[in-house]
């Protein structure tokens, strides 16, 4: 824009949007469900890093019509509280500076496939625990579109499309450990919210899913239902809420809640009685 434009003036702008696919994403999906043209194998790799480099291939294959470009590089990442993914930088966890790709960038016309080797060549004196990155694969055909804002602006939008493809390294014997805190149910116009929290207090990645149950005084069952499915991170918690279809506001019920995970061997269990005169509200 010039020095000598004026507010009302019409301006051309450009935003770029950074679409990630985590390839896991979260429910094990394979990858030609997230990104149609695309699948890679295998979806996630889990190495033992005791003894040193390791090394192997994903297969990447276009099964669309159209010729794909990519750039590969290694990343970190972290999930946030209440879901979503974000590239951070390096930190102890990490082992985006150990891993190394071949090639880097490369074409694959409709119905070919294509090697990627990696190769992780682990730091001296690791701690024990779990570390982890991943293979982030960056789309050079990128998408362009124009609108408006509410303003009259004219905007330029540039989508670029990454996969994420996790990579866990671990080291020694990994303790995994979690609980479930903050159990509560809250009231609002859209009615009765549950909500928790999971604390990864162990050295590994946890993948939790879970169940709730609603009994009323006679101890029958009214609902049950899911709440959430997802990775918590070692040191980090992850909230979980879900919009309940029984109105707590009409009577005594008591709500039981449980996460399972494949890391570990009991149940994280939560229980709270609710009656009308003690719900809390947003």
């Amino acid at each position: 824009m010039s020095k000598n434009s004026t507010a009302h003036d019409s301006y051309k702008y450009t935003k770029c949007f950074t679409s990630y696919i985590f390839v896991l994403l979260i429910m094990c999906l394979p990858v030609n469900q997230a990104m149609a043209a695309i699948s890679i194998t295998p979806a996630y790799v889990e190495a033992q890093l005791d003894k040193g480099k390791v090394s192997g291939k994903f297969m990447i294959s276009n099964t669309g019509e159209e010729e794909e470009r990519y750039r590969i590089k290694a990343i970190h990442f972290t999930f946030l509280e209440k879901g979503g993914l974000r590239d951070i930088p390096a930190d102890e966890n990490s082992l985006a500076d150990w891993i190394r790709f071949n090639p880097k960038e490369f074409s694959l016309a409709p119905k070919t496939r294509q090697a990627i080797r990696y190769v992780i060549l682990p730091g001296k004196k690791l701690k024990q625990g779990e570390y982890w990155g991943a293979m982030e694969m960056e789309s050079l055909n990128t998408s362009v579109g124009t609108g408006q804002d509410a303003s009259g602006r004219t905007m330029k939008l540039e989508v670029i499309p990454r996969i994420l493809v996790p990579i866990f390294g671990s080291v020694g014997e990994v303790q995994y450990e979690g609980s479930l805190n903050n159990l509560q149910i809250t009231e609002s116009e859209s009615g009765s919210r549950l909500q928790t929290d999971i604390d990864n207090t162990g050295q590994g990645r946890l993948l939790v899913t879970g169940h709730y149950d609603i009994l009323d005084l006679s101890g029958e069952i009214v609902e049950e239902g899911t709440i959430g499915k997802a990775y918590v991170l070692p040191g980090l918690k992850r909230k979980f809420s879900t919009l309940l279809k029984t109105d707590l506001s009409a009577g005594n019920y008591t709500v039981r809640i449980n996460y399972t995970s494949p890391n570990i061997s009991e149940e994280l269990n939560g229980q709270i009685a609710v009656m009308p005169q003690t719900a809390s509200s947003f």
